[in-house]
């Protein structure tokens, strides 16, 4: 079981950074455009050109705005670097999924899939692994892009229910084939193993949520 682990961990680590580092590469290649456009206009000014001032500010506009991108990009690969810290520590299961479904955003894309977030405001303190927790719920992100196979927008909502916390991700027309299938056993196994909950009864016909449950800290 610990091998078994181990490598859903390698994998899971391996899948994040490429898609991070290809996250930070078109970061800096828009960049490297937005430079490269501003040496132009300067250029233009220089040689007594209208209007250049104005796109050198929305320029240097865009040059912020993709910085602070880098930036936020750069802090959640550090929230995920130091995951694995601690073997046991308490946190808020809502920055886990909101980190998770930004790193995961790129790979569902590519299938037509968009998430989109609308966490609870009160914090979901829950006690485990971080890291185990961020890979079962990046693994949940991928189950459900699986699943909808024209691609479309997947909801996902946390809520405090009763002495658990809940991620629900909700999206129209679920496929349910044999990968589909197993991916869902594999990851109900995972959450079993984790004191956690996977409830999930795919219909096409109605949007059928995936809800993940863990025991709020006491």
């Amino acid at each position: 079981m610990s091998e078994m682990r181990e490598d859903n961990g390698l994998a899971f680590f391996g899948r994040v950074t490429a898609s991070v580092s290809h996250e930070m590469n078109n970061v800096l290649a828009i960049v490297n455009e937005l430079a490269g456009l501003m040496n132009d206009l300067l250029y233009g000014v220089k040689q007594g050109g209208d209007g250049g001032l104005e796109r050198l500010g929305q320029t240097a506009e865009g040059i912020q705005k993709q910085i602070r991108r880098g930036e936020e990009i750069v802090k959640r690969l550090n929230r995920f670097a130091h995951s694995v810290d601690d073997p046991v520590s308490r946190f808020d299961l809502n920055a886990v999924i909101a980190d998770m479904a930004a790193m995961a955003q790129r790979r569902a894309a590519l299938k037509g899939v968009r998430f989109e977030t609308k966490l609870c405001q009160e914090p979901l303190t829950i006690t485990g692994f971080r890291f185990d927790i961020q890979r079962l719920a990046f693994a949940g992100l991928e189950l459900a892009s699986a699943a909808l196979e024209g691609g479309g927008t997947v909801s996902i909502e946390s809520r405090h229910q009763e002495y658990r916390a809940e991620a629900r991700m909700t999206a129209l027309a679920w496929k349910e084939n044999d990968d589909v299938r197993k991916m869902k056993d594999n990851l109900s196994e995972e959450m079993r193993r984790l004191n956690g909950n996977l409830f999930w009864e795919p219909d096409a016909d109605i949007s059928s949520p995936i809800v993940f449950s863990f025991p709020i800290a006491q």
